[in-house]
């Protein structure tokens, strides 16, 4: 059987690659110092042995040396490209399919509760699904894009939302307003006794609300306004820590 004898397309490709993972290193040092560590490390490793093949491949060195050299070469090149593809793979799911979300304060809950992480479903919207009522979602802030939160949606576009008698109301295409029944909300008053307030929903608007109606638990619609379409990252999907309270979530229906 003939010996593989790498190419110098693959030796160049080992060399961009080991550049690629130093300079990946030095990039997410300050968000992921661990993972970063790692990639220099082997960058420097992958940069190392390729430049040592070079070198025994054009001096006089005894064949079991060389031998040996490139096959640790061939071995380091395998490992980076194979990490390559996983950490594409990897990537594309993060941030265009599913993505980790903590929750942070008290405003879902007792249905999310403080320091919860979450798997959010990013793709289901972006591929026909709209939004529907009863959906919890991870949302950008309108009024500061850089914070996420979470929500669930009550009110779909086109309608109109009214807060009075401490209770939710949704009319639809001009109709009569119905309450919206909210049985995953333990509390009698769910609504501050003192709201009495309407909102008329464009073509790309959502009303969304925390679960936890106590007063000044949540930042929501009732005081920032409507939800652009545009800012809905994705669906809340599981609860995956901690441990006991693992779980799929089940979004809410309603009586419209």
């Amino acid at each position: 059987m003939e010996e593989e004898k790498p190419s110098v397309l693959k030796i160049i490709f080992s060399f961009i690659l080991s550049i690629a993972y130093i300079i990946i290193g030095y990039v997410i040092s300050y968000s992921h110092p661990t993972i970063a560590q790692v990639a220099k490390i082997f960058g420097i490793v992958e940069f190392v042995i390729t430049l040592a093949y070079i070198i025994v491949k054009t001096t006089t060195w005894p064949n079991q040396i060389q031998v040996k050299v490139k096959e640790y070469f061939l071995l380091t090149l395998e490992i980076a490209y194979t990490l390559l593809i996983i950490s594409v793979i990897a990537f594309t799911i993060r941030f265009f399919v599913f993505q980790p979300f903590l929750v942070n304060g008290e405003s879902m809950e007792p249905n999310f509760k403080d320091g919860e992480y979450l798997i959010v479903n990013e793709i289901s919207y972006k591929i026909g699904k709209a939004p529907q009522r009863g959906d919890v979602i991870v949302l950008k802030y309108p009024k500061d894009p850089r914070e996420n939160f979470i929500k669930r949606i009550i009110g779909l576009p086109g309608e109109t939302v009214k807060i009075h008698d401490k209770k939710i109301f949704i009319a639809q295409n001009n109709s009569s307003e119905i309450p919206l029944e909210e049985n995953y909300i333990p509390y009698t008053e769910k609504i501050e006794s003192d709201m009495n307030q309407e909102w008329l929903l464009g073509k790309d608007d959502f009303f969304v609300v925390g679960d936890n109606r106590l007063p000044n638990r949540s930042s929501d619609s009732r005081s920032w306004g409507l939800l652009p379409r545009k800012n809905i990252i994705g669906k809340v999907w599981v609860v995956f820590w901690p441990p006991s309270e693992m779980k799929f979530i089940t979004h809410a229906k309603y009586n419209l």
